[in-house]
């Protein structure tokens, strides 16, 4: 049922449980400027493939198919990092005892933080391809929109672009980009300021 009413909701807002639900993407977003704002030099460079989404996707059944073989049945919810994350509450509160999970969210934390990136939303979360999937079932569903003629900024890196902690650029979301945007808003807050070409809507997207 929980599932269920996740993708129900990605069906029609789009992928807003990433980002404005989930506990862990919250703790991503937040290292994630710190990085920026603390570390403008990047020590390590880590590049960003389009085909992002494509290696989360294999990711995700492969280890769905092999837990289904070894375990008869899919354990998703042990690699979840929002159910980790409720787990080490739980035990920490009812029990006094600190998760071993936390010591997971630590490591991927540090990790993006070092690398000024989002790795585990970007590359691993299993959960995210099936939130992704179920936004791109409904074509009508809210995205990004971008108004090409509103649009007065000419730099090779505008401020949306900047302002995107997936390192995607608003203004040319295809398929693929469309599968790991979160519709988190950092791009039209951003775009306010230079001509209002981003939005929120309902449109189908050419």
């Amino acid at each position: 049922m929980g599932a269920g009413l996740v993708l129900a909701i990605a069906f029609i807002m789009g992928t807003i449980f990433c980002s404005w639900i989930c506990p862990f993407g919250l703790l991503s977003e937040l290292i994630n400027r710190f990085a920026f704002r603390f570390r403008p030099k990047k020590i390590i460079k880590l590049k960003i493939v389009k085909n992002a989404f494509a290696v989360k996707a294999v990711i995700f059944f492969v280890g769905f198919f092999m837990a289904v073989i070894i375990f008869g049945s899919s354990i998703l919810n042990q690699i979840s990092l929002p159910f980790q994350y409720s787990n080490i509450f739980q035990y920490l509160f009812m029990q006094k005892y600190l998760f071993g999970a936390v010591w997971l969210l630590m490591v991927i934390l540090v990790a993006e933080f070092i690398f000024c990136k989002r790795v585990w939303c970007r590359w691993i979360c299993p959960q995210s391809v099936l939130v992704a999937l179920a936004g791109q079932c409904n074509p009508f569903g809210l995205k990004i929109l971008f108004t090409k003629k509103k649009c007065i900024s000419n730099k090779a890196s505008p401020p949306c672009q900047k302002a995107c902690s997936l390192d995607l650029d608003p203004r040319n979301l295809n398929f693929q980009s469309r599968l790991q945007c979160t519709n988190c808003g950092d791009c039209i807050d951003a775009c306010r300021k230079t001509g209002k070409a981003l939005d929120f809507g309902f449109l189908k997207s050419g």
